[in-house]
């Protein structure tokens, strides 16, 4: 027996609505709610739903506006968010190491499998702290800047930050 899956109407009013917004253009939480008739927020499901399909099938970016809806971002913007999300990658991993170096106390208390855990997540966090930093940013564009600003391949990336 096999299940099909069928997008619910709310889902395909919603693609529609925001797919045919142009770059720039704001798609309030009122036309949506106006489109489908039901009280349409940031969280929820359908629309995040429909965003990841406009992203993955349309290559199309879209960006919550406090209390107002979704805008369709143009590629600056997208490229300004981009930072922001570095930022916060950043951030994010600062606080789950901190969370781990907690561990430490209790180390002796973990089992093999939760030992090896602790070891991956901090090596991962330490090394996202690492390539997000202020000054592993400025070696990459420095680096950058000089291959006709493209995107370096993963070792070339290491490189440039004096990996081996």
């Amino acid at each position: 027996m096999s299940l099909t899956f069928e997008r619910s109407d709310d889902h395909n009013i919603l693609y529609n609505l925001l797919s045919q917004s142009p770059p720039g253009d704001i798609v309030t939480y009122g036309q949506m709610k106006e489109a489908t008739g039901r009280t349409i927020t940031g969280s929820t499901g359908v629309l995040h739903s429909v965003l990841r399909r406009l992203l993955n099938d349309d290559s199309a970016v879209f960006a919550c506006e406090k209390r107002v809806g979704y805008r369709r971002l143009t590629a600056a913007q997208t490229v300004d968010r981009s930072t922001q999300d570095r930022t916060a990658l950043h951030r994010h991993a600062r606080r789950s190491n901190k969370k781990l170096v907690t561990v430490e106390v209790d180390f002796a208390t973990l089992d093999e499998k939760r030992r090896l855990s602790y070891a991956v997540g901090q090596s991962l966090f330490q090394a996202l702290m690492a390539a997000t930093s202020s000054r592993a940013i400025s070696m990459l564009e420095s680096h950058v800047s000089r291959t006709d600003m493209r995107p370096l391949p993963f070792a070339e990336t290491l490189a440039a930050f004096g990996g081996k």
